[in-house]
């Protein structure tokens, strides 16, 4: 599959500006023409919860994600399933393997989200099978 991205730089200027600024970054980065020729996107978010549909960035890249499956990676979910899926989310995979403190979960933010985006890359090669 092929899968829609952004930088990392871009999507932390993504995440803390306006709903209204978010739109026009998203411009910018062509989003619109990356989704075209995806898959899958793929979008991470620090924590997945009620706030999440209220102007977060995975909002605006699931209103704008032409029908395409959004897969988000999190690093705590707090939202049931039913509301994942109001959300417009295929699939959502915490990267935390365990609990831990804030300042914990930071410093293996690098080595979680690895060992989950493997997984993840594990399963759709399973899926893919032709």
């Amino acid at each position: 599959p092929r899968t829609c991205y952004l930088t990392r730089s871009k999507t932390a200027a993504v995440t803390f500006a306006t709903a209204a600024v978010q739109t026009q970054i998203m411009d910018l980065t062509d989003f619109d023409k990356q989704v075209a020729w995806a898959d899958i996107i793929f979008t991470g978010e620090g924590q997945i919860d009620s706030q999440t549909a209220q102007g977060k960035l995975i909002s605006g890249i699931i209103s704008r994600s032409q029908n395409k499956s959004v897969i988000a990676l999190c690093g705590s979910l707090n939202l049931r399933p039913k509301n994942l899926t109001d959300l417009g989310l295929k699939a959502v995979f915490p990267i935390n393997p365990k609990i831990t403190s804030l300042s914990e979960a930071l410093k293996n933010t690098a080595e979680n989200l690895e060992m989950t985006a493997f997984n993840i890359a594990r399963l759709l090669v399973m899926g893919d099978k032709r």
